[in-house]
C-alpha cells in the first residue's frame, strides 16, 4: 500500500500538521523580529505542563471524560494563551522578558517530568509532547486545528501592517496613538493559541521548529511583509506534508522527520539568500 492509498490512515493527521505548521510559521515571524525566538519553546513546554497537570487532576479525581482529551486540551489552551498574553502585557525592561521566558521554559520542563512520574500510566505522553506524534489525530483534534490555525492565519494576514509596525518600532507606534500593549497582547495571544494547539496535536518540538525555522528563511529572502508571511506559511506547510510522507515511507518518527525537513528547507532558503547577496555585491 503506497502513501496515497493509505490516505484514510493519515488524512486527519496531515491536514492538522499542514495547517498548524503554516499558522505557527506566520506567528513565529514576529517572535524572530522581536528577538524572543525561545518564546515558542517556552509556550510549548508550558502548554505541555498544562496537559500533564490536567492528566494528573483527572487521575486524582478518578474521572474520565469521553476520549480523555477535552480537559488536557483546555488546560493546554489556558496555559499557552495565558502565558503568552501575560508576556504581551509585560513591559520590556533590561532583559526581563528574556528572563521570564527562560524561567517558564525551565520550570515547565521540570514540572512535566515530575508530574509524569506521579502519573506513570500517562508517562508515554511526555515523549509525544517533546518529540511529536501526529500518527493518529482524532477528528475532533483535526477540527480544533482547522479553526485555530484559520483564525491565526486570518488575524496575521489582516493585521500584518500593524503587527510589523509595532514589532519594528514600538515607541514610534505608541507615539502615533496605537495601543501597543494591547496589540502585543493580541499578537502574543495568537502565538500562544497556535503553539498550544500544535503542542497538543503534534508535539512541542515540531511546534518550536515550525514557529522559528521557516520564518528565518523567509526573512532572509524577502523584505515585504506579505511575502515573508506567505513564504513562511507555505514552506512550513509543505515541510509538514513532506515530513509525514517520509515518516510513513521509512517508518521513522513523525516529529523528527518534520523538523529535519523544515531545517533542510531553511538552510536551502538561507543559502539562496546568501548567494543572491554575494552576486548583488559583486555587481
Amino acid at each position: 500500500m503506497n502513501f496515497f492509498d493509505a490516505s484514510f490512515l493519515w488524512k486527519e493527521a496531515v491536514i492538522s500538521s499542514v495547517l498548524l505548521a503554516a499558522a505557527c510559521a506566520m506567528a513565529g515571524v514576529y517572535a524572530i523580529l522581536r528577538r524572543v525566538v525561545f518564546l515558542p519553546a517556552a509556550l510549548s513546554q508550558f502548554s505541555g505542563f498544562g496537559v500533564m497537570f490536567a492528566f494528573a487532576l483527572t487521575e486524582a479525581a478518578h474521572a474520565t471524560h469521553g476520549d480523555g482529551t477535552a480537559i488536557p486540551l483546555a488546560a493546554s489552551f489556558c496555559c499557552g494563551i495565558g502565558g503568552a498574553v501575560l508576556l504581551g502585557w509585560k513591559e520590556e525592561r533590561s532583559g526581563s522578558r528574556e528572563s521570564f521566558i527562560g524561567i517558564v521554559w525551565v520550570l515547565s520542563s521540570a514540572f512535566i517530568v515530575l508530574i509524569a512520574g506521579a502519573v506513570p500510566q500517562e508517562s508515554y505522553h511526555v515523549e509525544d509532547l517533546i518529540f511529536g506524534n501526529a500518527v493518529v489525530v482524532a477528528p475532533s483534534q483535526m477540527w480544533t486545528a482547522i479553526f485555530a490555525s484559520g483564525a491565526v492565519i486570518l488575524l496575521h494576514v489582516l493585521g500584518r501592517s500593524v503587527f510589523m509596525f509595532v514589532s519594528f518600532d514600538e515607541e514610534t507606534a505608541g507615539a502615533h496613538g496605537l495601543p501597543t500593549r494591547l496589540i502585543n497582547a493580541l499578537l502574543f495571544g495568537s502565538m500562544g493559541l497556535i503553539i498550544a494547539t500544535t503542542t497538543k496535536t503534534i508535539g512541542a518540538l515540531p511546534a518550536f521548529a515550525f514557529a522559528i525555522l521557516p520564518g528565518c528563511g523567509a526573512l532572509r529572502l524577502f523584505s515585504s511583509t506579505g511575502a515573508i508571511l506567505a513564504v513562511a506559511g507555505v514552506s512550513a506547510g509543505l515541510c509538514a506534508f513532506a515530513g509525514y510522507w517520509i515518516s510513513f515511507a521509512r517508518d521513522l518518527p513523525t516529529g523528527a522527520c518534520a523538523v529535519t525537513v523544515t531545517g533542510t528547507m531553511t538552510l536551502l532558503m538561507t543559502g539562496i539568500a546568501e548567494f543572491h547577496s554575494r552576486c548583488r555585491n559583486r555587481v
